[in-house]
């Protein structure tokens, strides 16, 4: 049997970093849809696209009349599939996200669902004839915190 690990040696290091990073975003995973937060990753869907992307650069290489690459192809194989799997996983965590990240970093989106009350903050109401005036009670925070511009 063929020792593959030889060939690798010059991407070892990448290939390490793939594989921490990876495994960081698989464990965030299976916290995520352990909760329920995180959808099922599309493995599957996610390694023919790599492969598929590896196999249109090679098709594009053969094509292009470009000599046959030295790639050291275990590592390539390693590398599509470390891919496959981080993008595959990481999808379903961007959707997971807003779900752990609390409503009030998004403040315009919870005052608009009414989420947040912003009466107590309005501490004046002015037409448009009255802007200028309103920066000026804005310079003194004691007499102003939000001063709402009515059309």
């Amino acid at each position: 049997m063929p020792d593959l690990t030889a060939p690798m040696e010059d991407d070892r290091n990448w290939l390490l970093v793939m594989a921490a990073l990876t495994a960081i975003e698989l464990i965030w995973w299976m916290i995520e849809w352990g909760v329920g937060a995180a959808p099922a990753p599309l493995i599957a869907t996610y390694g023919v696209l790599a492969t598929g992307g590896l196999a249109l650069g090679a098709a594009l290489r053969f094509a292009s009349g470009m000599r046959p690459s030295d790639a050291d192809w275990p590592g390539v194989a390693l590398g599509t599939a470390l891919v496959a799997v981080g993008a595959s996983v990481f999808l379903p965590l961007k959707y997971a996200i807003p779900s752990e990240v609390p409503f009030w970093l998004d403040h315009r989106l919870a005052i608009a669902e009414r989420a947040i009350d912003v009466a107590p903050l309005v501490t004046g109401t002015v037409g448009l004839d009255g802007v200028a005036g309103a920066f000026d009670a804005l310079a003194d925070p004691e007499e102003h915190c939000k001063v709402l511009i009515t059309p």
